[in-house]
């Protein structure tokens, strides 16, 4: 359960990460993942992104693009890879704390179905980006599974 200025605040990142991917050339895809997608957010649940794109270093470089993606000050407080994702942890000014997930477009192949891509989409996964359905695909090839 979060407080309706969380739910606000959610609300709010969620339109302004939406609106800077679309402006993106090498971001191919976007989704809340995790309990945000699953509808079922905690107050210290973080907003969990999985973001397809065949820049990665692009975002690892520097956090200049930070700003124009939640639409308010932030501060990167961890980056760590976790496989074939490089997390960048953001800490916005009320304590929300985002995590972009920067991974190649390849995550989301369905023709070889990886497990820890599967296992991250059944624990929700709800696309905000997808210009192209190989998000809504992968959830497809996940449920049918």
């Amino acid at each position: 359960m979060v407080t309706p200025e969380r739910a606000a605040e959610y609300l709010e990142i969620v339109e302004s990460v939406t609106a800077w991917a679309g402006g993106q050339r090498d971001i191919t895809g976007m989704a809340v993942v995790g309990s945000w997608a699953r509808g079922e957010p905690r107050m210290d649940s973080d907003l969990d992104l999985v973001v397809l794109t065949a820049e990665k270093q692009r975002y690892l470089r520097d956090d200049g693009w930070l700003l124009g993606a939640v639409g308010k000050p932030a501060e990167i407080v961890r980056t760590q890879e976790w496989g074939p994702l490089t997390e960048r942890r953001a800490v916005l000014q009320s304590g929300f704390e985002v995590e972009f997930g920067f991974v190649a477009p390849t995550w989301a192949r369905t023709e070889i179905l990886d497990a820890g891509t599967a296992r991250v989409v059944r624990g929700g996964c709800r696309p905000l980006h997808d210009p192209t359905g190989v998000l809504d695909r992968l959830i497809a090839a996940v449920r049918a599974t």
